[in-house]
């Protein structure tokens, strides 16, 4: 009878938490699945080249599949982003926002194009604010390759390059 019950309280405990593992995407969202459902890990070297440090992103499908949320850690330089992805209301686009532990924002229209996700918008660090654009491009290896281009001083100009691995 105790094994009965303890079995019935595990696999309610199972399923009441199995939703926020298994949302399907809105359709619209679908292009972000690659995404989610796992965490991204890369090795993130400092401009300069002196410093390597760990960052890790996770991308879940929340709110019966209606919102991708995103978090973003860089443990060696103290840095915390967390943001989401969704579809705007009324213009049927899909849009991102952000902010960091530092104060940082971004926001921007979110695409699907030549198989990179691309992100283009705007974003504000230390009291500045300027255009950014980012792609997210998949390999047959299962790589993620982050770009990030910006115009902060007037032109556009590349920023990282990061190769994150997929974990489970």
């Amino acid at each position: 009878m105790k094994n009965t019950i303890s079995l019935s309280v595990i696999s309610l405990l199972l399923l009441l938490n199995l939703p926020s593992f298994c949302q399907v995407l809105n359709e619209q969202l679908k292009f972000l699945e690659p995404l989610t459902r796992s965490r991204w890990v890369a090795d993130y070297k400092s401009p300069d080249g002196r410093s390597l440090t760990k960052v890790i992103r996770s991308y879940e499908s929340i709110w019966n599949g209606e919102v991708v949320k995103f978090s973003n850690s860089n443990a060696g330089l103290t840095y915390f982003e967390e943001g989401y992805f969704y579809l705007e209301e009324g213009t049927n686009k899909i849009m991102f926002f952000s902010v960091s532990n530092r104060g940082g924002a971004m926001k921007g229209e979110v695409i699907f194009e030549e198989g990179k996700i691309l992100l283009k918008g705007q974003t504000t660090i230390g009291n500045k604010t300027f255009d950014y654009k980012n792609s997210l491009e998949f390999s047959s290896d299962g790589k993620m390759t982050d770009r990030w281009f910006q115009n902060a001083s007037g032109s556009w100009k590349p920023g990282h390059v990061i190769e994150f691995t997929k974990t489970e």
